[in-house]
C-alpha cells in the first residue's frame, strides 16, 4: 500500500512538462484557431483542440475511439479548474471502435471542447488521453485515472 501511496504522491510533484509521455502513448494538441472565428466559438464557447496520438511503447497498443471523441479525454488547468474547457460528451448514440496503434504508429482526430464564452482569459490547460474508456472519462474518479491517463503538452487559449 505504501508503495501506491509513494508512486500517487511523486505523480503529483512530477512538473507537467515530465509527465506528457506517460505510459506507452506521446500526446500532442493544439488548438484550431479557425474554430475560435466560428459562430459556435463566439455564442456558445465551442471550440476544436487537434490531438496526435503517438504509441511509444515497445509493443502494440489497443485503443478505444469513439464516435464523439471527448468521451476519451480529460482536460486539466493547473492555474484555475473553474474555467477550464471541458471535452463534449453530449451524444444521443455514441459508437465505440477498437483499433490497435502499433510501435511508431499515431492517430490524429479533433476534439470538440466547451468553455464559458463570458469566463476570463488567457487560459493554460492540457489533455490527458485514456485509451480504454468504456463512458466519458471526464465522469471517472480514482485511481483508474491515475495509472492509465496520458497527458498532453499545455496549450494556451488566449480569446
Amino acid at each position: 500500500m505504501l508503495g501506491i501511496s509513494l508512486a500517487i504522491f511523486l505523480t503529483v510533484l512530477t512538473p507537467p512538462s515530465a509527465r506528457c509521455e506517460t505510459g506507452a502513448f506521446r500526446v500532442r494538441i493544439s488548438i484550431d484557431a479557425d474554430s475560435l472565428n466560428a459562430a459556435p466559438y463566439k455564442t456558445r464557447g465551442v471550440f476544436f483542440v487537434k490531438t496526435t496520438i503517438t504509441n511509444i511503447s515497445g509493443s502494440d497498443r489497443k485503443i478505444t475511439v469513439w464516435t464523439q471523441h471527448g468521451w476519451s479525454w480529460l482536460a486539466d488547468c493547473p492555474d484555475d479548474m473553474r474555467d477550464c474547457p471541458a471535452p463534449g460528451i453530449e451524444a444521443r448514440q455514441n459508437i465505440s471502435s477498437r483499433g490497435t496503434l502499433h510501435r511508431g504508429e499515431t492517430y490524429e482526430s479533433s476534439i470538440e471542447m466547451w468553455i464559458d464564452p463570458r469566463g476570463k482569459r488567457p487560459v493554460k490547460f492540457r489533455l490527458g488521453f485514456y485509451p480504454d474508456a468504456t463512458r466519458p472519462v471526464s465522469k471517472m474518479k480514482g485511481a483508474d485515472l491515475v495509472n492509465a491517463v496520458s497527458w498532453s503538452n499545455d496549450v494556451t487559449l488566449d480569446r
